[in-house]
């Protein structure tokens, strides 16, 4: 069965929202092994803006590693809808990330975005870069 080069799983988070936000990314090799793993302060924002922030991020990460397949993973129900067509984006903001994500998925031979439920190992791991991302920037021990 074939596998793609790389798996990103991305999160993204506002609290409250809109409010003050981060990204989460983990980079996988198809084994499901930890390349890297990262989060960024995003400062006042939405969850959906959040959303597809962590997927340019994961994408940026990527085209430094590969050229090939990636499958970007996300328990967004509507970022991954937005990203395959299957749902309209009518936000402008959301409009303006969604063709960054369309642009940067030209470098690669191919990009798959799949909904995972929330409880997937990776997602977890990507949300809790996006909880020490917070907390970093808010000075807080939890957020």
């Amino acid at each position: 069965m074939e596998r793609p080069d790389l798996i990103l799983c991305t999160d993204g988070g506002a609290s409250p929202n809109p409010g003050p936000g981060a990204l989460g990314v983990v980079l996988c090799a198809s084994d499901g092994t930890v390349l890297r793993a990262f989060g960024r302060y995003l400062g006042k924002t939405t969850n959906n803006r959040a959303e597809y922030r962590a997927v340019i991020a994961a994408l940026l990460a990527a085209a430094r590693r590969t050229g090939g397949w990636v499958e970007v993973r996300s328990d967004s129900v509507l970022l991954v809808r937005q990203l395959e067509g299957s749902y309209k984006t009518r936000d402008g903001d959301l409009s303006l990330l969604r063709a960054e994500v369309v642009k940067l998925a030209g470098r690669f031979a191919r990009v798959t975005f799949v909904h995972r439920p929330r409880e997937d190992p990776c997602l977890g791991l990507a949300d809790a870069e996006v909880r020490k991302a917070r907390s970093r920037a808010l000075g807080k021990g939890r957020a």
